[in-house]
């Protein structure tokens, strides 16, 4: 069970340097990503024919904004997952019950991590055809963040468990 815990811990922490470092790149080399976001938001890189073009952002205003919105989102995504590896390692004996609450953290910048890598970057930036997958790893440490301490750790095929059921807490 130990073993798994740290686990969580050190996905949580490398996750947080992860988010930290891309927020620093992005704060202190500003101008080599915001063109990307330029480009993304303002569609200029599909077929000028294409009827999705109607969604295209054409404001500068609105670029800079999304861009410091990705960047905020980034920080937050970086302090919560350290703040949750912190909580998590400090509880890595305590019982699976107070274990599981201390996942508080690590859960909340998981899904803000995720929501902005796949929403934000798969959804809307891939729709417009400048973005091919990311947001996979983010993914994956959900799953290892929601897996259940009470649970035998079997294998899903042979227990007869689907991914639904490894996160289903």
């Amino acid at each position: 069970m130990v073993m798994i815990r740290l686990a969580k811990i050190a996905v949580s922490a490398a996750l947080a340097v992860f988010a930290l470092i891309v927020a620093y790149d992005n704060v202190f080399d500003y101008n080599s990503n915001y063109p990307f976001v330029r480009h993304v938001l303002s569609m200029d890189t599909i077929f000028p024919d294409s009827v999705l073009r109607s969604r295209a952002i054409d404001s500068e205003t609105m670029w800079r904004a999304a861009y410091a919105l990705i960047i905020a989102t980034e920080v937050s995504t970086g302090f919560l997952l350290a703040l949750g590896a912190v909580v998590l390692l400090s509880r890595l004996r305590a019982s699976a019950k107070i274990f599981n609450r201390a996942k508080l953290w690590a859960v909340a910048g998981l899904t803000l991590g995720f929501c902005l890598w796949f929403f934000g970057f798969v959804v809307i930036g891939g729709r417009s055809g400048r973005i091919a997958m990311c947001g996979s790893s983010m993914l994956s440490s959900f799953v290892v963040s929601q897996r259940t301490e009470g649970r035998k750790h079997e294998a899903p095929a042979a227990a007869g468990r689907g991914l639904r059921d490894l996160i289903a807490d």
